[in-house]
Parts: structure tokens; C-alpha cells; sequence
């Protein structure tokens, strides 16, 4: 399973690099005032099958292939805590959801410093 998800990143990040370079968005035939804006990435559960290490080493690929390069990223997972100390203070949010309706949504700053 952790190789599938690997190669679904790379696969993923092969499509952003190929419209970033082709300069036509996310898809080729964009309607005009679509150029040039950069698509959303969804990322379900894309760490869930991987040891800690490689998960690490994941965060570090989003962050600087997606994130960086200012794509929104909308992240699922159930596991926050490997995750939390990359939030961007001021920028990220956590929603909390349970049985399909949203829980609460929580700043990076309110997460990280609990004390708040």
C-alpha cells in the first residue's frame, strides 16, 4: 500500500510540473480567465501506509513541490500529530469532523500552543 501511495504522489506532482511548464493550468483547453491559477491538490490519506521516516521525508515533498510553489492543499489523515509541527502558523487550519459533519476548526496556532 505505501508504494501505491508513493507512486500516486510522484504521479501527482509529474501532472503539476507538466501544466506548470505548459503554462495552461491544470488542464490543457482552460476557459481564458482560468490561466495560470493553480489547482487544488487533495491528498487522501496519502502518508497512512508509510513508517515514520518516509512519512517525514512526504511532508518535506509537499511542502516543497506543492505548498511552496502555492498550491492550496487540502489534507485528510488521521494522524495529525506527524504532521502538526509543519503547520504555517497563520495560514493552516485543522477541521475536526465526526460522523460527517464538522467538529470545530482549529488555527495552527491553537493547536501548536494548546495553552491559547
Amino acid at each position: 500500500m505505501g508504494q501505491t501511495q508513493l507512486l500516486a504522489l510522484t504521479r501527482a506532482l509529474l501532472q503539476l510540473q507538466a501544466a506548470s511548464e505548459a503554462g495552461d493550468g491544470p488542464v490543457a483547453g482552460d476557459p481564458p480567465g482560468h490561466r495560470g491559477r493553480k489547482p487544488v491538490v487533495l491528498l487522501d490519506e496519502v502518508t497512512a501506509a508509510l513508517d515514520p521516516d518516509t512519512e517525514a521525508v512526504v511532508y518535506d515533498v509537499i511542502r516543497d513541490e506543492v505548498v511552496d510553489k502555492g498550491h492550496t492543499v487540502i489534507m485528510v489523515s488521521h494522524k495529525l500529530g506527524a504532521y502538526a509541527h509543519r503547520m504555517r502558523r497563520g495560514r493552516d487550519k485543522v477541521v475536526w469532523i465526526r460522523d460527517g459533519q464538522v467538529e470545530r476548526v482549529q488555527t495552527a496556532e491553537a493547536l501548536l500552543d494548546p495553552g491559547r
